[in-house]
């Protein structure tokens, strides 16, 4: 065992920030470059959050793809590609002092389009673990494998688009503090070395979307469902238990209204995060039980020139919360777990200062309203702040980005520190520097990790 794991349930609602301060490359699927462009045909449904074509890959007026990161797109079987690779190596200098991940990958990503109606997307990434990284057995020297993130094809006719395949559907606008991302699921394999973007769990899924005007209705149907196995941050090898459901649901209606993006989703998924569940009758724990909840969220990203206001809340409809494993609780919760309905709200900010300087402020609260005493949480609500600033120098070429969260009943705290330099227009480097304090309140780490990034 290389590093204490606590329980991530009570981990992630003691810093609910996590997905940001632990995500330095996170990419965002960001379609803003595109929102003014005048698409002939079917194309312009391909804006939608519902396919990416690639933090490279841009749309010309005419609907043909163009690369946004170099003069020349690179053209693989007609269609533009691009390869990443990254080495990871981290150390832990808090006890104990080891290496946390030495790793490296090639990303390859490719995606074209077929006429004016089919579209293609390939996102994969070989992954090879080396010597002292966290991921490999006791056993093992090297390790490796193929992380498929996205693998799907899209069909559009008129104002209806139809996805198939492999795909990460993201939800929300908050994205210091998302409450409603929850359709694909994450993967913490670590507490510092999975990247948001490592992190998500693709799933095998059909989405269909319907244009209306400026108006856009999302189905999403997903009988290949996954979760957090909890591979690197379960202490007690209890096996997994799933409730029994065999399709999760999604359903989004999103507009943009004035200066603002709004939208009201609901999801019936499979949790994410396990809870430890009892048998009610010896007092013996069994399982990591998964199980099922529906959310109705509402979320709305407000343009208000160099600042931006995302909001988002959401009911989580008898949510399963792990109990205290006591006689008194055992004999409350005879399913050897509670439920309780919760309510979640946060507020973001960003401030754009000088085109190089940018400041990012959030609030998230929880609320559990079948709190009792048994819960293995002992909080009834739970509120945290973040704060975040980067800046640029040096003709753009630094970058510095510090950031602080806080979770103020739990005293928890994540404190992280960025500096990334742009030696070439294809080469990254990168180091990061992580604190983490009284998470669970009983985790401390001190960590740090070096990146080299090679874009072909």
């Amino acid at each position: 065992m290389k590093t204490i794991r606590p329980n991530r349930r009570a981990l992630l609602a003691g810093c609910a920030f996590a997905g940001v301060a632990l995500a330095p490359l996170a990419v965002a699927q960001d379609d803003a470059e595109l929102n003014d462009l005048e698409l002939g045909d079917d194309a312009e449904l391909y804006l939608g959050e519902s396919l990416s074509l690639g933090e490279e890959f841009t749309l010309d007026p005419d609907g043909d793809q163009v690369s946004s990161a170099a003069p020349q797109s690179k053209q693989l079987l007609g269609g533009n590609r691009k390869f990443i690779y990254q080495h990871d190596l981290a150390y832990i200098f808090t006890d104990p002092e080891e290496v946390g991940s030495n790793r490296s990958s090639l990303r390859f990503q490719w995606n074209r389009f077929i006429g004016n109606h089919l579209y293609l997307n390939v996102d994969v990434k070989p992954i090879v673990y080396l010597p002292g990284d966290d991921a490999l057995e006791v056993d093992q020297d090297v390790d490796g494998e193929l992380k498929t993130k996205e693998l799907y094809a899209s069909f559009t006719q008129g104002t209806t688009s139809v996805t198939f395949g492999r795909k990460i559907v993201v939800w929300g606008e908050a994205e210091a503090s998302p409450v409603t991302d929850i359709i694909s699921p994450q993967n913490i394999q670590d507490l510092v070395f999975t990247s948001l973007d490592e992190s998500r769990l693709s799933q095998t899924m059909l989405v269909v979307d319907q244009y209306v005007g400026k108006h856009q209705w999302s189905l999403i149907a997903n009988p290949d469902i996954k979760f957090d196995e909890q591979p690197a941050v379960a202490t007690n090898d209890l096996p997994a238990e799933e409730d029994d459901k065999d399709v999760e649901l999604g359903l989004r209606w999103k507009a943009a209204i004035g200066r603002a993006d709004l939208s009201l989703m609901y999801a019936d998924v499979l949790d994410n995060g396990a809870v430890t569940r009892y048998n009610a009758r010896t007092g013996e724990e069994e399982t990591n039980y998964y199980a099922a909840y529906s959310m109705f969220g509402a979320a709305a990203n407000i343009n208000l020139g160099n600042i931006s206001l995302k909001i988002e809340a959401a009911f989580n409809n008898k949510r399963a919360q792990g109990i205290d494993g006591t006689a008194a609780s055992l004999a409350e919760y005879d399913l050897g777990y509670a439920e309780s309905d919760e309510v979640l709200f946060a507020v973001n900010s960003t401030y754009q200062e000088n085109g190089l300087r940018e400041w990012n402020y959030g609030v998230l609260h929880t609320e559990y309203l079948d709190y009792t005493e048994h819960f293995e949480l002992k909080e009834r609500r739970l509120d945290e702040f973040y704060f975040g600033v980067s800046n640029r120098f040096y003709h753009e070429l630094v970058e510095v980005y510090l950031e602080y969260q806080y979770e103020i009943a739990l005293e928890s705290s994540i404190a992280h520190v960025m500096a990334s330099y742009r030696a070439t227009d294809n080469l990254t480097l990168q180091v990061d520097v992580f604190n983490l304090d009284n998470i669970s309140g009983q985790f401390d780490q001190g960590s740090t990790i070096a990146r080299i990034i090679y874009n072909f």
